[in-house]
Order: C-alpha cells, then sequence, then structure tokens
C-alpha cells in the first residue's frame, strides 16, 4: 500500500511537471509568434540578454537546420518519438527518486513542447539570446530547451553523487577489512 502510494505521488508529480514544461514552453513561443517580428529583437539586459525572435528548422544548435524538408521534418519527428520512449522507459524500469522524476519529466516535457511545435508549424520558435562575449552569442533557445538541459543537469548531478558515494563505501569497505586483520 506504501509503495503504491508513493508511486502515486511520483506520477502525479511526473504529471505536473510535464504539464508546466509543456504549456509554459508553447505559452511563451505563442507570445513571441504573435508580438514580434521574424529576428526581431528586445534588449533585457543591455549587452548580455536579449529576445531575439528566430525560427529553428533543426534541432539544438540548428543542427540539420538546411537539410531538406523531406528528411529534416520525419527525422526530428521521429527522434523525439524515440528520446521521449527512451526516457519513459527509463522511468517506468527505475526505482525513481523525486529529484529524478523531475529530471525526467522536464527531459520529457521540453521534448514534448518541440515536438508540438514542429508539427504545428515545422519549426521550432527560439527567442532567448545570451551574448557571451563582444563577438559571441550562445545559439538562440526557448524554455523547452532550459527544460531540458536543466533535466539532464540534474541527472548528471546524481549520477556524481551516486558515484561519490560507491566509492567513499568502497575506501570504508577496504579500512575496515584492514581493522579486522
Amino acid at each position: 500500500m506504501q509503495e503504491m502510494l508513493k508511486r502515486n505521488k511520483l506520477v502525479l508529480i511526473s504529471i505536473l511537471t510535464i504539464l508546466v514544461s509543456v504549456v509554459l514552453d508553447l505559452y511563451t513561443k505563442q507570445l513571441i509568434l504573435n508580438s514580434m517580428e521574424l529576428y526581431s529583437k528586445v534588449d533585457v539586459i543591455n549587452g548580455f540578454l536579449s529576445i531575439t525572435h528566430s525560427k529553428n528548422y533543426g534541432a539544438a544548435f540548428s543542427f540539420l537546420h538546411n537539410a531538406p524538408d523531406w528528411f529534416r521534418k520525419p527525422f526530428f519527428i521521429i527522434v523525439r518519438l524515440l528520446v521521449m520512449a527512451l526516457v519513459v522507459t527509463i522511468m517506468v524500469r527505475s526505482k525513481n527518486s523525486t529529484r529524478n522524476i523531475i529530471a525526467f519529466s522536464l527531459i520529457l516535457g521540453g521534448a514534448l513542447g518541440n515536438l508540438i511545435s514542429s508539427i504545428v508549424y515545422g519549426f521550432v520558435t527560439d527567442f532567448i539570446d545570451i551574448k557571451i562575449t563582444a563577438t559571441y552569442h550562445w545559439p538562440t533557445f526557448n524554455v523547452a530547451d532550459i527544460a531540458i538541459t536543466v533535466g539532464v543537469v540534474i541527472i548528471f548531478i546524481d549520477m556524481f553523487k551516486i558515484e561519490s558515494a560507491k566509492k567513499k563505501q568502497a575506501k570504508a569497505a577496504v579500512r575496515s577489512k584492514r581493522k579486522k586483520k
């Protein structure tokens, strides 16, 4: 019974995280589409952060942006669906903490937001533009990209924590064996 309640809580957290990610992503993209001309720019923090309306027909960092439509559109729909299926499979098969569920759900929400945009418009609206140096801009991104990145970072942090804990346990076991001798 206790296990089922925990599982239901994690499912609810997952659904809410995915919904918030998708709704926030699609809302901000639609806001940009409705209120800004393509390639127009509004400075938020002068010289560092701006809102710049752009279309991304590819994936991260405009990967395959210039590929022909007949290849690019089905390719990215299939890849996004496969990634989402993989993440769901990992979530279902693993014993997950609340933090991991949120991380995987952020990745799913971001992937779903970009998938919906790709299907509806044939492109993804990117608009967050960060200028790293005087001459270098980080590739423009959106809320879905933030959700995916935050999810991946959380997973990596957890992986490092787990690995560190395993190393500490191994060292403690070695010390314990030495003391017994």
